[in-house]
């Protein structure tokens, strides 16, 4: 009962955007050539400079040219432009931090249907206690297969944040972004797995999903938390007592499975 406890609080306790893709026709432009096209109009060429601008791609960085070319292109309408006008007012990237400008913008693109956007307002109503709304946008940003998303659902859920206690669509939000490679969605699921918390007791996949998530590169920063560092080294002992149990064939088809899921991330990763 203390591990449930413990796994309860850690839940409780835990995205970049996705980069732009340069269009076609103006992946090969000059700077000049881009700037043309930019100030005619073009929200690929806006979005190319605002991009270059904003990572210091090829040219010095520079966040007021960055937020110059996104917020003409998010006067078009642009989603992805709309999300970085809130990344930059929400993380004071070369403007003063404003909540109510970022909320403002990440609403604008999430109401166009951006799951990154979404995820971060739902952050952002989470943070301010509006839990409902949280939820909301949550499982529009979840829909679209945002991890991030699923987790921070399965959160609420574990924990009746917002909403009542619902183990089993926890542990399937959980599921889901542990298919997608998180590692801490993986520590969750193997946990759940082995307690029987939200699905049936299933010692074989409380393994491989613990093997999978040790064998990933660690994610310091969630794994530097102390509550976390002891459900890690009390749920490792439980692990190796299922092993001690599990036969050869049992053990070789697990790591046959688990080099088949790591092989496919890493060749999604390439």
């Amino acid at each position: 009962m203390k591990f449930i406890s413990l796994l309860f609080v850690i839940a409780l306790s835990f995205v970049l955007p996705t980069a732009h893709a340069v269009a076609s026709d103006v992946e090969n432009k000059t700077l000049a050539e881009m700037q043309q096209l930019a100030n005619n109009g073009n929200v690929d060429a806006q979005l190319a400079l605002g991009d270059m601008y904003y990572d210091g791609d090829g040219i010095e960085e520079d966040y007021a040219q960055a937020k110059t070319w996104y917020m003409k292109a998010a006067e078009q309408g642009n989603a992805y432009a709309q999300l970085m006008l809130g990344d930059m007012y929400y993380n004071g990237d070369g403007v003063e931090k404003d909540y109510a400008q970022a909320k403002a913008w990440y609403t604008k693109s999430a109401e166009q249907g951006s799951a990154e956007a979404q995820y971060e307002l739902g952050t952002m109503y989470f943070d301010e206690k509006e839990s409902a709304k949280a939820i909301s946008w949550f499982k529009k940003s979840a829909d679209q297969g945002m991890s991030d998303a699923h987790f921070d659902l399965a959160v609420m859920y574990l924990n009746g944040v917002g909403t009542p206690v619902n183990a089993k669509t926890a542990f399937t939000h959980f599921k889901d972004a542990a298919e997608q490679n998180m590692q801490k969605a993986q520590f969750m699921t193997s946990a759940m797995y082995a307690d029987g918390i939200g699905v049936k007791k299933n010692d074989s996949q409380a393994y491989f999903w613990f093997s999978v998530f040790n064998r990933n590169e660690k994610d310091l920063e969630w794994g530097s938390i102390p509550d976390i560092q002891k459900a890690i080294q009390i749920h490792e002992k439980r692990i190796q007592e299922i092993e001690k149990n599990m036969s050869q064939s049992e053990l070789q088809k697990s790591k046959r499975l688990q080099d088949k899921f790591i092989s496919k991330h890493n060749n999604r990763a390439q």
